[in-house]
């Protein structure tokens, strides 16, 4: 699936840090564990939200999520692009979008951001919601856009009512 980035590209692109990393242990579909500098790290992937796998309604949905991200990261080398200053939420998991390929050179990031990164692909193929919270917003406009279309065409969990109407 091709993907055009047609959305306002991000007003302002905060410092950011990359690291290189294997995942394991994925728990849903936007928490995993990576070795990180050598340390152990919860990782919430940020800008989206995927349903939760104890949900009482929305189980079935939570494993879709789930096994779309083990598709598309399990056993696989992932970069994590941290905003520095705004790198932990308040459960101490390391902040990150996650990149599936090195976007260590890439010239503008944002025309990658749907296709390349896990964060993106799941919005835009209906397993996640776009949820945002400042200040890691370097991409939030293009995470908005990408789950309007997705609702729109129907895809994902969009027509399971998970996401609301």
């Amino acid at each position: 699936m091709a993907f055009a980035v047609l959305w306002p590209r991000p007003s302002t692109q905060a410092d950011t840090t990359i690291h290189k990393v294997k995942p394991f242990n994925i728990y849903d579909g936007d928490t995993f564990h990576a070795m990180v500098e050598g340390k152990d790290e919860k990782i919430r992937v940020i800008g989206i939200d995927t349903p939760e796998m104890d949900d009482p309604v929305f189980g079935a949905e939570a494993k879709q999520a789930r096994q779309f991200t083990v598709s598309l990261i399990e056993g696989k080398t992932v970069w994590l692009e941290v905003d520095v200053g705004a790198e932990r939420d308040q459960y101490g998991r390391l902040l990150a979008y996650v990149w599936l390929v090195d976007p260590t050179d890439m010239q503008d990031k944002a025309k990658q951001v749907a296709q390349n990164t896990l964060n993106g692909r799941l919005v835009a193929e209906g397993y996640a919601k776009s949820v945002t919270y400042k200040p890691n917003t370097t991409y939030a406009d293009l995470f908005e856009g990408l789950a309007k279309q997705a609702q729109k065409d129907g895809l994902g969990l969009w027509p399971t009512g998970v996401f609301g109407k």
